[in-house]
């Protein structure tokens, strides 16, 4: 074990110092190199939403009758039926003029292929529906959005499935501008508390800017391949943002640490990258492999997201490694410039002191207290866990857009007025010719009167050659238990149909998800666990990681639950709460908290493994590893918080809780987990935290102030 170790190490160091030259060595051309490739990115980029999908499809699991449903009826229809409508419009007072007038705007649109009115009236006989079909390769969001732009008027309310497209897409456009708003400054100031130098702040929030381009980038080339979810980029953005600080931030103060020991820039940069690289590489594969875990479900809403976050941890690994060394390689001791001499002497203060400082007397008392302190910290995860066990579940709907936009106002209005909504009802494909549909079509509806719980519409959609479409209005609401009754019902029937629309799709995704959580688990489970090995040496030390990672994933979901499901803070959260969470939640977040918790379980680690590696006994490497990382990934985690928290202020409901779970997670491992809950326990097991590798003999002493591996050139 002991020679695979060194092995690794050696063809580790000897990779490094290849690798290290063409950054360090030649910094300008790789500078200019990483400005045009995030000019073409943000070129390229800055309308990937537009191109992101947003289909009922995205949310249905493949090969499931609900899919395979949603796929047939995608099929081109015959000439004689333009299918579904793109548009409808509820005119709230269909006895005024306002009727005959959105009527004539409609047929007068070059945009508009077909027109149908007086389709029914709302229950109280004052509103009515108006269907608007686009023309063929017109079918698209902008165009959606152009006509009830068009149609704007008091009364009046344009709903309609591209519409509902473009909002989303415009939605999480605007929610990326203000996260920026937001979050850039706030970066900028927590980055001067923490390196006290205008130059050093500047690095982590440049790099996670970089992040951010190269990201919008990726996703626009992603999107000519394969289909990626509308949901996908925001969590992937605020990863690439959260990543890229993190990253930074680390290095920047390993290569600090170097400059105030007293060693040359590029011997500095050089072992930042040995030592931080190192810690880099492994932390972002463990969270690139968590997330595409998530490739093994097959829903495409899933699979965007393991795509998005997958990628953006193995770029943002690849910007951390070439373009910040160029950097510090170009700016050398002006890293710390723009300080006052106050600030410098606190900077030298920080990168030398080592026995010392408010982490350190943190890592001495959990260390000295080691039982009481883990039986605290593990009672609060575990208390804050609880309301796991009254989780509930439900699906994404035009429920997640703000109030303010058309499509969910639509959607609203149309289900509180109408006996046939449109939207959120079943979708049922027919097959076979007029006389077998006609046949089919008398079950459905007999189906529907005999449970009471579907109303039929009252028109069909001829899609193609023996195949029709008909749906089916739930009396209750879309994902309860009864309307998901009336769809087994409905696919026991003896007659030529398939099910789909929203509750369909979430049946299957549950069975999906069901079925596919054991797979991703493990796959989660054994890489993080591996990965912990390869860094660490230890095969005991990954089981404690994963015990800690499964407590902060619980208790991050237990205060979901009590927070959206529970509908508390909605006033200051500014949201309406489901009464569930999205079903696809709890998987996505498994995914993103083992890899994020790994990353800062490493972090913290692999420091520790140097100062036991030095002859420290176990408590004092375990306090000199706290002290010398405290701080840093304390303000990692905090920076990271603000990046991702940022997207916390999105109107779209599902970007909100994802947002605010993970800073949840974050922040109980930075201040509970990592501090207290580690250490306590890296104390109980003493020197069975590194089984089965021996360390050195221990030996007690003040340690020097030279950071390990770091020699002077001869």
């Amino acid at each position: 074990m002991k020679v695979k170790i060194q092995v690794s190490r050696r063809v580790w160091n000897s990779a490094i110092s290849r690798a290290v030259k063409v950054p360090i060595r030649h910094p300008r051309p790789v500078l200019i190199m990483a400005i045009v490739v995030a000019a073409a990115a943000a070129v390229v980029g800055w309308s990937a939403p537009q191109y992101l999908s947003f289909r009922p499809g995205d949310f249905y699991s493949h090969g499931s009758e609900s899919f395979q449903t949603e796929a047939d009826l995608e099929t081109k229809p015959s000439e004689e039926s333009l299918g579904v409508p793109d548009l409808a419009v509820i005119v709230r007072d269909s006895s005024s003029r306002t009727e005959s007038q959105v009527f004539k705007k409609l047929e007068a649109s070059r945009l508009v292929a077909q027109v149908q009115g007086n389709v029914f009236p709302s229950r109280n006989g004052k509103s009515s529906y108006i269907l608007a079909w686009l023309k063929p390769k017109r079918q698209n969001g902008v165009f959606a959005a152009k006509v009830a732009g068009e149609l704007a008027a008091p009364g009046v309310v344009v709903g309609g499935p591209p519409l509902a497209r473009h909002e989303f897409a415009e939605q999480i456009a605007a929610d990326l501008r203000r996260a920026q708003v937001v979050a850039f400054p706030l970066l900028l100031l927590l980055g001067l508390w923490v390196f006290r130098s205008l130059v050093a702040a500047v690095l982590p929030v440049a790099l996670g800017g970089f992040a951010v381009l190269i990201t919008l980038g990726l996703f626009r080339l992603m999107t000519a391949v394969v289909p990626l979810s509308i949901f996908s980029i925001d969590i992937a953005l605020a990863l690439a943002l959260g990543l890229g600080v993190d990253y930074s931030l680390l290095m920047v103060s390993r290569y600090r640490e170097g400059l105030a020991a007293g060693y040359p820039p590029t011997q500095s940069a050089i072992e930042t990258l040995r030592t931080a690289g190192r810690t880099v590489v492994f932390s972002s594969v463990a969270i690139a492999t968590s997330f595409f875990s998530l490739l093994v479900v097959p829903i495409p809403f899933v699979r965007s997201i393991a795509f998005g976050g997958g990628s953006v941890a193995l770029v943002t690994d690849l910007t951390a490694l070439v373009l910040l060394p160029a950097l510090l390689a170009l700016l050398g001791h002006r890293v710390n410039g723009f300080a006052p001499r106050s600030w410098q002497r606190s900077v030298a203060r920080t990168s030398r002191s080592r026995e010392s400082g408010a982490w350190y007397r943190v890592a001495q008392l959990a260390t000295h207290r080691p039982v009481l302190v883990a039986l605290f910290s593990g009672t609060m995860l575990i208390a804050l866990a609880i309301p796991v066990s009254s989780m509930r579940f439900t699906g994404i709907d035009l429920s997640s857009l703000p109030p303010s936009a058309s499509a969910r106002q639509f959607a609203e209005e149309a289900r509180a007025e109408f006996t046939h909504p449109i939207v959120g009802e079943l979708v049922l494909a027919v097959h076979g010719n007029e006389t077998a549909a006609t046949r089919a079509v008398k079950k459905i509806n007999h189906q529907g009167r005999e449970t009471g719980l579907g109303i039929p519409f009252p028109y069909g959609f001829e899609r193609g050659t023996n195949l029709w479409e008909m749906r089916l209005n739930p009396t209750e609401p879309v994902f309860s238990g009864p309307t998901q009754q009336l769809v087994s019902h409905l696919r026991k029937l003896q007659a030529p149909i398939s099910v789909a629309g929203e509750t369909a799709a979430y049946m299957d995704s549950a069975v999906a998800l069901k079925h596919s959580l054991p797979a991703v688990l493990t796959i989660i489970v054994l890489s993080s666990c591996l990965f912990v090995f390869l860094a660490t040496g230890s095969l005991v030390l990954p089981l404690k990681m994963l015990a800690m990672n499964a407590l902060s994933l619980g208790a991050a979901l237990g205060v979901s639950v009590a927070i959206f499901q529970d509908g508390r803070l909605e006033t200051v959260l500014n949201y309406t709460s489901q009464g569930a969470l999205i079903v696809t939640l709890p998987l996505v977040m498994a995914a993103a908290a083992f890899g994020l918790l790994t990353d800062y379980g490493l972090f913290l680690l692999m420091r520790i493994k140097e100062e036991r590696e030095r002859g420290f006994n176990d408590r004092k490497a375990i306090a000199l590893g706290l002290e010398r990382t405290g701080r840093i990934i304390t303000a990692a985690a905090l920076l990271f918080c603000v990046a991702v928290g940022a997207f916390s202020t999105s109107e779209l409901l599902l970007l909100k809780v994802a947002a605010i779970a993970i800073v949840t997670t974050v922040v109980l491992d930075a201040f509970v987990v990592r501090p207290l809950l580690v250490p306590s326990l890296m104390a109980i097991l003493g020197r069975w935290n590194w089984w089965p590798r021996m360390m050195p003999q221990e030996r007690d002493g003040v340690c020097s102030v030279e950071p390990v591996g770091l020699r002077l050139p001869k």
